[in-house]
């Protein structure tokens, strides 16, 4: 029908509405009437009718109209897909989009409403705080922002799995092993703790567990970003926590407190815990059982106590992480874990009174094995004495195999305490003589013992292995190799203890040469006879394994070592966590690998790993944190994630600073790091400070001669130059370049910069024939650190263009832009 102008339409309107309202069968002599009564407006009507059952035939609406914001760009993302929604906003499955690198992450949009104007610029800068959570069992934070469009979002690792009650159902887990995923989870929220984050809206659908039964925490520390606490008053923020019915927390799974305006702790996180985990035990929530509104959930979370539920203990400690009071709970997710850790190994918890005959019955129970054990001894001893008389020699050489290595250990100790005892003249050899004459003496006092070959082996072992620690690599190969070739004879080639002789003088061969490739078959034979008896997954397998990895890569045999080292990776993943520093050091020295080869997300994630059990074995401001934060900052720097990468970094330097206030070389190397960052950011200003301070601490801690100096000075140069103080980048780099370690090694890379800066120092100055073959020299040196031979190439081009040279300069133009 032809269109209708507004005021005909505002006279058409209430007789079609009239119309609408009537039964089709109604609709003829209706409309015969309105011929009648108002015949310029009948054709209107009935046509406007005839085109409502037209479109109704075609099934218009019929299904809902799907929107999809797959493409929309956010951020450095573009969405893909939908992943899921809620009261707080949707979730897409988002691809890197700006170029940087590849990936693909999961992006929440979060509804409008969550934040205020004036929390925006705080949401962005929280986000990078709560991105900065490391954490094995936590989903990360990667970035935090506002869209274009005024859309607050956050961008987190994507994590394929099941929200963890399904997961736990699907696969009928134990009681037990329900208990242990918790644990897990509670390691995580631990550690968000410990970063002063408590998450509020712990729940089954924000804990996912991935097919090989790792647990993720999602959404940490979204309240904390939407929680608009740089202002307003409570009411304010009362009104911002249920605005639309999306609330910071889900009630099912809140703590009392979080439903009365009351403070928000640790305690917080505990409760939603404890409902978890009675979720997953009984199958049932501990107080919404017959709840049909929001209300009733809230007012039974206040009101209502929990049926006990669980074996033993268990009751109790779940009782106890949810209890009403918060002063009541577990204070902390970790005291929660220990609790539980202690019900799954049958020891005495600390949520129920201490009482003898409780502690004797966790005794009993944790230890049924050996009091069945004794029993047994008893009767056996029995028996014996039955026999002694008619058979003491059998009985004797029973007790000496008992007791064998018990007095091989004490003779041992007995051997070392023995070392640092009085002499005749009543000194302490302590006193009078220095560690290696000790160690000297040591291999005497060793092969005394020569009718207890074991104990000889054992102590020459030992001493050999304290030798290869402080550098007498002379001295202890003799004693190694004697301790293998007593083991050999008296155990035989497949013997553990054999393995171990293998082992640490492999080791030694590798510390007096790493590229000794004589320490490959020992660890080969140490690593099979480990398998055969300890299996793969045994650590002191997989230990013999990466050895063997590290001693090939070094030697050359790249591809050797990429299987072994991959072998062993996939061998650790089978272990139960190894909380050791040996396993920390292996880590960190695998993630190194893979960000040498540019497998960066490889190289991160252990990276973070490292990090996380070094602050477990040290302390979180132990140096060991403080260099692993350093190599962490060192691959995001290299992965592009420059803000990342700066936060890292700085952390590690103040972590030292901290550690070393008077200088260390490993705050000179932290300072390097970051100096090498601020550089690459063109950050003149404060890389000229830290390149002075770095260089100032190697000289101090290392001298003049060392190579760090020799860099940092190199760099300060560099600096200056970029900074437009030409004279005084001149005098830095002719003094550097004058330096030992650049003298030693005239074709080194530092060497090479060092000479290619002061080109472009003297470029500057107009004097081009200085500068020419400095600058030729650096852009020919095809092998070294990315970047050089880029900057040689632009200062070759303004050398020509200044000196009339347009057709030299056209050729570095090219290689320029390449």
């Amino acid at each position: 029908m032809p269109l209708m102008d507004r005021e005909r339409w505002k006279q058409v309107e209430p007789l079609l509405d009239e119309a609408l309202d009537l039964p089709p069968h109604a609709r003829t002599a209706w409309m015969d009437s309105l011929r009648s009564s108002a015949p310029d407006f009948a054709d209107d009507v009935c046509a406007l009718l005839a085109d409502g059952v037209a479109v109704n035939a075609s099934g218009f609406l019929a299904r809902p109209v799907e929107v999809t914001l797959a493409g929309l760009p956010v951020g450095a993302y573009t969405l893909e897909r939908l992943l899921g929604h809620g009261g707080m906003g949707s979730v897409w499955l988002a691809r890197r989009s700006d170029g940087r690198f590849d990936g693909h992450a999961a992006l929440k949009l979060l509804n409008l409403s969550l934040v205020s104007p004036d929390g925006q610029a705080r949401f962005r800068r929280e986000g990078s705080m709560l991105a900065r959570l490391a954490h094995p069992g936590i989903a990360r934070l990667l970035d935090a922002g506002v869209s274009d469009g005024g859309q607050p979002f956050l961008v987190l690792e994507h994590v394929d799995g099941q929200p963890i009650d399904l997961y736990a159902e699907s696969r009928r887990l134990t009681t037990e092993a329900r208990v242990r995923l918790m644990i897990h989870v509670l390691d995580a929220v631990g550690h968000a703790h410990a970063n002063l984050i408590v998450h509020r809206d712990l729940k089954p659908s924000n804990i996912l567990v991935t097919a090989d039964g790792v647990v993720k925490l999602l959404d940490f520390g979204i309240a904390k970003l939407l929680d608009d606490g740089d202002g307003g008053d409570a009411s304010d923020n009362a009104a911002m926590r249920t605005i639309d019915g999306a609330q910071l927390f889900t009630p099912e799974f809140a703590a009392p407190e979080q439903t009365t305006d009351e403070a928000i702790t640790t305690a917080t996180d505990v409760y939603a815990c404890g409902v978890l985990l009675y979720l997953l035990v009984s199958g049932r929530h501990p107080t919404t059982d017959g709840c049909r509104t929001r209300a009733d959930v809230i007012r039974a979370l206040r009101a209502s106590r929990p049926t006990r539920v669980g074996p033993g203990d268990l009751a109790v400690v779940l009782d106890k992480a949810l209890e009403k009071d918060p002063a009541e709970r577990y204070q902390t997710a970790t005291a929660f874990a220990q609790d539980l850790e202690r019900w799954l190994t049958h020891k005495p918890v600390s949520a129920r009174p201490p009482s003898f005959s409780y502690r004797s019955r966790r005794f009993a129970r944790r230890n049924r094995t050996a009091l069945v054990s004794v029993a047994a001894i008893g009767i056996v001893m029995a028996a014996y004495l039955v026999t002694v008389i008619r058979d003491r020699a059998r009985i004797t050489s029973a007790l000496a195999e008992v007791t064998s290595s018990a007095r091989r250990a004490e003779q041992v100790t007995d051997f070392t305490v023995g070392l640092f005892e009085q002499t005749g003249e009543g000194t302490a050899l302590s006193d009078t003589v220095s560690a290696r004459d000790l160690l000297a003496r040591s291999v005497e006092h060793a092969r005394e013992l020569s009718g207890q070959p074991l104990i000889e082996a054992q102590l020459l072992d030992l001493i050999g292995r304290i030798r290869t620690q402080v550098g007498d690599y002379d001295e202890a190969r003799p004693v190694l190799t004697e301790a293998l070739a007593i083991r050999r004879r008296e155990l035989g080639e497949e013997h553990p203890d054999v393995a171990t002789s293998l082992v640490n003088l492999a080791a030694l061969m590798n510390a007096s040469d790493a590229s000794d490739s004589q320490a490959i078959p020992l660890l080969e034979r140490a690593t099979a006879v480990r398998t055969r008896v300890f299996g793969v997954h045994d650590p002191r397998t997989t230990d013999a394994m990466y050895a063997l990895a590290s001693v090939r890569h070094m030697s050359g045999d790249r591809r050797g070592a990429k299987a072994l080292f991959e072998s062993w990776f996939a061998a650790i993943q089978g272990q139960p966590p190894q909380l050791t520093p040996a396993r920390a050091t292996q880590l960190a020295e695998f993630s190194t690998m893979l960000d040498i080869t540019g497998q960066f997300d490889g190289a991160e994630r252990l990276a973070r790993e490292v990090i996380t059990l070094d602050r477990a074995l040290y302390g979180p401001s132990h140096v060991r944190v403080a260099l692993a934060l350093s190599h962490l900052g060192s691959i995001l720097s290299d992965e592009g994630r420059m803000a990342a990468a700066d936060s890292a970094l700085r952390e590690s330097v103040a972590l030292l600073r901290n550690s070393f206030p008077g200088g260390h070389a490993e705050l000179a190397g932290a300072l390097r790091g970051l100096g090498n960052l601020l550089t690459e950011e063109q950050q003149w200003s404060e890389a000229d400070t830290v390149w002075h301070e770095a260089a100032a601490m190697y000289l101090k801690t290392q001298g003049d001669a060392s190579l760090g100096y020799a860099n940092a000075s190199t760099q300060v140069g560099h600096v200056q130059v970029a900074r437009a103080d030409y004279a005084g980048a001149e005098r830095t780099l002719r003094t550097a370049l004058k330096l030992g370690a650049i003298v030693r090694a005239p074709s080194s890379p530092i060497a090479v910069r060092g000479r290619t800066y002061l080109g472009e120092a003297l470029r500057a100055q107009g004097r081009l024939q200085e500068a020419e073959p400095l600058l030729l020299d650096g852009y020919r040196q095809r092998t070294l650190a990315r970047g050089v031979r880029e900057f040689a190439a632009a200062a070759l081009v303004k050398l020509y263009e200044a000196d009339g040279r347009s057709d030299e300069a056209a050729k570095y133009r090219v290689v320029r832009g390449r």
